[in-house]
């Protein structure tokens, strides 16, 4: 996701004049900032919170928002994260609060840069897929916190998307949102290129309080990413060494670290995640990342405990019925994993995901007949396009050949 904040750090340079005192340059510089992107101290709401999910009324708002956000993400109207996220509760959990005038004018220019600048609607338009299966999973209460689970399907595989909420006992709202797929909160992506911004701007991150990268740690940190980009896995592993005990525990460093033992050391990477202590939602998207690695290593056995962790964790997820069918394959167990696919069909009927992995099946068995049998039905049943169906099974050029593909 693309952060915009470069006109906030050029508002910054005006405001320094030796003639007036830290309070007086702090004053000037909030109103400025406000002035010139039309914010104003009336924007600032303080919402109490209702989150008892025992009370019929609230897990009511929750129900009522689980179905909108299903139907509106299954029409692609991403709008519908603008409609509920509380976006300066997301800003501000990724800044540090500080009374140095230098870095709460950074502050200020960055959190009313995000808040002007953020759109969810244009940011996931270019980034989601034209076609997915979106999800409710389950809705629970952890210590005073409600986390509403949705999963996305799609051609380009698995994910889930783990939204923090709370309720004012009116309407709900979004707070954070963990996509499993990249193993890091969203405040904490944002955290990222904040701490980047606030060492640019000459504030030493070292005198800061809070939880945080030092300056040497966000060094490592981007020296590992940029060994891992280049696909020089050791060069990673030896960089990532060097990350100081302090920042262990840090999400950021978290999935950093994942990443680093899954292409170097598949045994360190499984007992790294087996070991480590992070929350249920982490830990889930920490399931779900093991199940490339474990397949591209052969580690079957691995795979299929972790499918069953990663089931348990996210209420149920049918869809983890193709995953199940894939450890079948592997494994040379052809008809298991046929079956397993059939269970997708038959708890998404109208989805054609579960008879792509169907069609996989039978084309596993030389079944051209059965396979045509499934396209038939994708064509009349879902409505599919011959050309859709062409697309979508282009790896099997036996089954476009037949004559009942042709005459479709």
């Amino acid at each position: 996701m693309r952060f915009r904040f470069a006109f906030a750090l050029l508002l910054l340079a005006p405001f320094c004049h030796a003639q007036e005192t830290d309070t007086e340059v702090t004053e000037r510089a909030l109103e400025a900032l406000m002035q010139a992107l039309e914010v104003s101290d009336e924007d600032s709401v303080t919402i109490t919170f209702n989150n008892d999910l025992s009370d019929p009324s609230i897990k009511a708002l929750f129900d009522d928002f689980a179905s909108e956000m299903e139907a509106r993400m299954m029409d692609h109207d991403f709008a519908v994260f603008d409609d509920y996220f509380l976006k300066d509760t997301l800003v501000d959990r990724a800044m540090i609060p500080s009374s140095s005038p230098a870095h709460f004018m950074f502050n200020t220019a960055f959190r009313l840069g995000m808040l002007n600048g953020l759109s969810f609607e244009k940011e996931f338009g270019l980034t989601f897929p034209e076609e997915m299966l979106y999800s409710h999973l389950q809705t629970q209460e952890e210590d005073g916190k409600v986390h509403v689970l949705f999963r996305m399907y799609s051609e380009y595989g698995l994910n889930y998307h783990d939204l923090e909420m709370a309720s004012d006992g009116e309407r709900v709202y979004i707070l954070d949102m963990l996509p499993y797929a990249t193993g890091e909160n969203m405040s904490t992506t944002i955290q990222g290129p904040y701490i980047s911004g606030l060492s640019a701007a000459g504030v030493d991150l070292d005198d800061l309080e809070g939880d945080h990268l030092s300056t040497a740690d966000l060094e490592v940190w981007a020296d590992v990413h940029q060994a891992l980009g280049d696909g020089k896995y050791k060069k990673a592993l030896s960089k990532a060494k060097k990350f100081s005990p302090e920042s262990r525990d840090h999400p950021l460093i978290h999935s950093t670290m994942g990443l680093v033992y899954s292409n170097t050391d598949i045994d360190k990477y499984l007992r790294y995640i087996k070991d480590i202590d992070v929350d249920v939602q982490h830990t889930g998207a920490m399931m779900l990342h093991s199940l490339d690695v474990l397949a591209v290593n052969e580690r079957f056995e691995e795979m299929s405990e972790n499918i069953e962790k990663l089931n348990t964790l996210v209420g149920g997820d049918p869809i983890l019925h193709i995953y199940r069918g894939y450890v079948h394959m592997y494994k040379g167990e052809l008809t298991a994993c046929l079956d397993s696919f059939l269970d997708v069909v038959q708890a998404y009927p109208d989805s054609p995901y579960g008879y792509d992995a169907v069609v996989q099946g039978h084309m596993i068995l030389w079944d051209l007949e059965g396979a045509m049998d499934v396209v038939e039905t994708m064509h009349t049943k879902l409505g599919l396009s011959k050309e859709n169906l062409r697309n979508r099974f282009r790896d099997y050029p036996d089954l476009l050949k037949t004559n009942r593909f042709r005459t479709l």
